[in-house]
């Protein structure tokens, strides 16, 4: 399957031929007074549920039903800064990081990767982890677009940043 979501406010499970299996458009049920501009779904191969960056809008992370996209009214995150973990200002890219087993939040104007551990079995277990600070490895005014894992190639990552380069990263997210 494909998870799609994109800024017009669209969210979308695809088999591969394209065939829709559930569509949102439009508000959920989440809180409509924030902005809502959807970036990126995580989807832990072993959970039921999958997590949504509104990276453009309110920085939540919603939680659906893999199957059948049902919104779960539960919400993680929000603005803040570099002094918040779990909290962001643009969460653009989100993924299952195989490599730890852990679900990965490219914070980009907060210049690092946030780590979460979730529960497969509940929509109410994402709790921050750990951060991968990119300031270090790519200097001020790095902004992180999404991380992309290849545990088969080494464990290595691609991580392309808006403001040009793309970091070739390890298993600890060493550039």
């Amino acid at each position: 399957f494909l998870y799609h979501a994109n800024n017009a406010k669209t969210l979308t499970k695809t088999k591969l031929d394209g065939t829709v299996v559930w569509q949102h458009k439009g508000n959920f049920g989440q809180d409509p007074t924030l902005p809502f501009k959807p970036t990126w779904f995580a989807v832990p191969p072993a959970s039921r549920y999958i997590y949504l960056c509104d990276g453009y809008g309110s920085n939540n992370i919603y939680v659906f039903d893999r199957y059948d996209g049902s919104y779960m009214n539960v919400t993680y995150g929000g603005k803040g800064g570099r002094d918040q973990h779990g909290r962001f200002s643009t969460n653009h890219g989100c993924l299952y990081d195989e490599r730890s087993g852990k679900i990965a939040v490219s914070d980009r104007a907060n210049s690092r990767i946030e780590y979460f551990d979730f529960e497969a079995g509940s929509p109410h277990g994402l709790r921050y982890s750990h951060t991968s600070d990119m300031v270090q490895a790519m200097g001020p005014g790095t902004l992180p677009c999404n991380l992309r894992t290849y545990p088969e190639h080494g464990g290595h990552g691609v991580m392309p940043d808006l403001s040009g380069p793309v970091a070739v990263v390890d298993e600890e997210n060493n550039v």
